[in-house]
């Protein structure tokens, strides 16, 4: 009797280990790109003082040198939307110019997409498309005038899409089909196929001071803005709001007290929220914020007072669970000198946790938490 009973139990457990190694097996098949030890890219000063691109989790314990190249710097991280590779740029050690490579997460390789560029010419990457097949890039050759191009994503059909470098690329729109831009103040969306543009929205006739877009929402074909003043310092601003693109209507979502300015207005993964930096000028004081449908929550203070810091963007990890930022510290008494540090933030816990000495972090677009 005991031991039919062992028997039992032992295919029991043999069962629910079978289950959960199938479970497992199934999930990698769907993610086949997903890394649980590459959730975060950066940049970061090697031991011979080059910038490199490096890879890392959200614990800071795993960091890896993706570029990996003593003798050239790397800059622009930027992951595809389905994760398999990290887009970069790579400067050439005097041969003038640089080149686009992507790192490939499945196999640690690198591919040079612009392995075809001559001496002088140079790129870097700034858009993925929403299906990780298209990248645009800004392009220059000495001499010459700046451009936008779009090409395939294993560097393949170059195409310009803009003989000028004063346009500002918001997002993909219609299903990758086309593309937002301003330029002037005016909103346009180009057709990538046609290359024709068409104009979506004035911005002077819904701001008052001149309006900056700070993202997109396709759900609800809005973009969030921010309105500037060259009466306020260093790129920040008093309102922040957001326009619908259908309507034109436009939603104010909150407006700065008085001392008070606004840095880094960005969405939530799932555009309900907007988190921004506040900062206190005449204190040197700055926070995280959070605002959910107008309400507004402290996530972290930045700094205290007489510290002075610069901030770069802040971004949501995919289920909006973390906010990775970086925060570079002027150090007294050195000139011109400056240490960037990586965070990452749990929304819910308001714990912050020391990632890495880097600057410009972005999440890996396929870790789910």
């Amino acid at each position: 009797m005991k031991r039919e009973r062992f028997l039992s139990e032992f295919k029991s457990i043999i069962v629910i280990i079978t289950c959960a190694f199938c479970f497992t097996c199934e999930d990698h098949t769907t993610n086949p790109y997903q890394n649980s030890e590459v959730e975060l890219c950066y940049r970061k000063l090697d031991s011979n003082s080059r910038w490199q691109i490096f890879t890392n989790n959200r614990f800071g314990n795993n960091q890896k040198n993706i570029s990996n190249n003593p003798f050239d710097d790397a800059y622009n991280p930027l992951w595809t939307p389905d994760g398999k590779y990290i887009a970069f740029r790579y400067d050439r050690e005097n041969a003038g110019g640089c080149d686009i490579y992507l790192y490939d997460n499945t196999n640690n390789s690198k591919i040079n997409v612009t392995s075809d560029f001559e001496i002088g010419e140079s790129a870097y990457p700034i858009l993925w498309s929403p299906d990780s097949e298209k990248l645009i890039y800004h392009y220059h050759k000495m001499g010459e005038p700046f451009y936008y191009y779009i090409m395939n994503s294993d560097g393949t059909e170059k195409q310009i899409l803009f003989e000028t470098e004063s346009v500002y690329f918001i997002d993909f729109s219609d299903h990758g089909n086309s593309l937002l831009y301003t330029k002037d103040e005016l909103l346009y969306r180009i057709n990538i196929a046609t290359k024709s543009s068409e104009l979506i929205l004035d911005f002077k006739e819904n701001s008052v001071y001149p309006a900056w877009v700070d993202g997109y929402d396709p759900i609800n074909h809005t973009v969030l803005c921010h309105e500037d003043s060259s009466s306020w310092n260093g790129g920040a601003t008093f309102l922040i709001k957001r326009i619908n693109l259908t309507t034109k209507k436009s939603d104010t979502l909150v407006i700065a007290e008085n001392g008070i300015k606004f840095l880094r207005p960005v969405f939530s993964r799932e555009y309900s929220k907007v988190a921004y930096i506040e900062r206190d000028y005449e204190n040197d004081i700055s926070k995280i914020i959070l605002l959910d449908d107008s309400e507004k929550t402290e996530l972290n203070r930045l700094t205290d007072e007489n510290e002075s810091y610069s901030f770069y963007n802040i971004e949501f990890s995919p289920n909006n669970t973390y906010i990775t930022y970086t925060l570079s510290e002027n150090i007294p008494g050195e000139v011109m000198r400056s240490y960037s540090y990586v965070y990452v933030l749990n929304i819910s816990t308001k714990e912050t946790r020391l990632i890495d000495q880097a600057e410009d972090s972005h999440w890996n677009p396929l870790i789910n938490f």
